[in-house]
């Protein structure tokens, strides 16, 4: 399949790192580490596609040999799969065998023109062959796309009438300040929250309501009313 083929994708698979297909089966950080187990299951038996690129630089596609993919560690964090430097143990090549209907068999045995005075067997029956490590590096997997989130609406505005607080809050303010404060404060905090209950519905009877206990709590919130009232109001 051509490489433009590959890149073709399906809105409903899309290429993704090691690692973010990670961070998409793992529910937590505690599971990461049963996730990786998993994704090296799925590609060293071929159950899951994948592209990658040689040491030349070149990219491929799911054409990587059985052993390589048994073999292979992935690093998840850089996206890169190693196959160890191995030893391979072959037969020795050199040794004088011929080959006919039956057993492999020294060729000089039943020749005695090609007998000599040295064993020719003297030499290993198999040589080791070395191969180095192999990686290959931005591996990718085909995966389901992300469902895509759509963006949190803003919350919409609480439908019905506007808080109270702002009409309260002025007009207990402009109590406190006028000369009329020490007759509020002998009368006392409970009849100076319940005159600005009875106020808000006689002037303003379209306004949400509010209940005295209501009211003082925004007074003492409020920074510039809270430095108005008299402090013993405060210790109630």
């Amino acid at each position: 399949m051509a490489e433009a083929d590959h890149d073709d994708t399906s809105s409903q698979y899309e290429w993704v790192s090691p690692r973010e297909y990670v961070r998409r089966i793992a529910r937590d950080p505690a599971a990461e580490t049963e996730a990786e187990y998993s994704i090296t299951e799925q590609f060293r038996r071929g159950k899951i596609p994948y592209c990658y690129r040689a040491g030349n630089g070149t990219l491929h596609h799911d054409d990587l040999s059985d052993d390589f993919r048994r073999e292979a560690v992935i690093d998840f964090a850089t996206a890169t799969a190693t196959r160890p430097a191995r030893t391979i143990r072959e037969p020795n090549p050199a040794l004088p065998y011929v080959r006919g209907n039956f057993t492999p068999r020294p060729q000089w045995v039943g020749h005695p023109l090609l007998q000599r005075d040295w064993d020719p067997f003297s030499r290993p029956d198999h040589i080791d062959r070395e191969f180095p490590a192999e990686t290959i590096t931005e591996l990718k997997f085909l995966v389901p796309r992300a469902p895509t989130v759509a963006p949190s609406a803003q919350k919409a505005p609480r439908r019905g009438r506007p808080s109270s607080a702002p009409l309260v809050l002025e007009e207990a303010e402009r109590r406190l300040r006028s000369s009329d404060k020490a007759l509020l404060e002998r009368r006392g905090r409970k009849n100076f929250l319940e005159g600005l209950s009875n106020w808000l519905h006689d002037t303003h009877p379209k306004a949400r309501p509010m209940k005295a206990k209501t009211i003082g709590d925004h007074l003492r919130e409020n920074a510039n009313v809270r430095a108005l009232l008299p402090k013993r109001w405060l210790r109630k």
